[in-house]
């Protein structure tokens, strides 16, 4: 009896294992991580800071199909990294308050001084309230004038779009200044005094700081 049972069950895996082969069963397969992408703004200008990167890799090498196995494992991977560890040296002048403006209007920096051999200086990230944006002159976020009727930067395209809207990338003739994607189009934008454009963070960045 039991060697019956046992021919039985053979032939039942013959048969499962014929099936699957005709199926053409695929396991599916990581591709490779991609590189490491900046997802945060630094913490700081200068100092010593940090920022999140994170990169990603999907299950299409090969994709599974016909019934096989899905990829195990995660397809997104974040991490903390150190980043702007340059001394800020004249940025933060001792017993100075000081306030750096950078391109993106909804911030700024700010110096805080540090103890020598204990807390080194740093020029920290802050952001402006909302409905609000940063005024260097008065050294303080101030809200817009009601009823403002800006006009747009640029107009419709009337043709179909050349870059990916709110991209922005280094002026490859002078990187002082930027190029941003508005409507469409791109439209040529100054860095702050003494910042160049960074291509690798997407944001003015102290001159010093930035290879161009």
């Amino acid at each position: 009896m039991r060697v019956m049972l046992t021919l039985a069950l053979v032939a039942l895996c013959a048969i499962f294992l014929a099936q699957a082969a005709s199926y053409n069963l695929t396991d599916g397969g990581w591709t490779d991580w991609s590189r490491w992408k900046t997802t945060t703004m630094c913490t700081v200008l200068c100092g010593g800071g940090v920022k999140n990167e994170t990169r990603d890799r999907s299950c299409t090498n090969p994709e599974p199909s016909k019934g096989g196995s899905a990829c195990v494992g995660e397809d997104r991977t974040e991490r903390t990294v150190n980043c702007n560890t340059k001394e800020c040296g004249d940025l933060c002048p001792e017993g100075e308050d000081t306030y750096i403006a950078v391109c993106n209007p909804r911030y700024f920096y700010q110096c805080q001084q540090g103890q020598e051999g204990v807390v080194s200086t740093k020029a920290f990230l802050k952001k402006c309230p909302e409905e609000t944006v940063w005024n260097q002159t008065s050294t303080t976020c101030v809200h817009k004038p009601s009823g403002d009727t800006t006009p747009p930067l640029a107009p419709e395209p009337e043709t179909a779009p050349t870059c990916t809207e709110g991209a922005s990338r280094a002026d490859p003739d002078d990187c002082t200044y930027y190029l941003q994607c508005v409507n469409g189009s791109e439209m040529k934008r100054p860095c702050p005094a003494g910042t160049k454009f960074d291509n690798a963070l997407g944001y003015c960045n102290h001159a010093n700081h930035v290879d161009c």
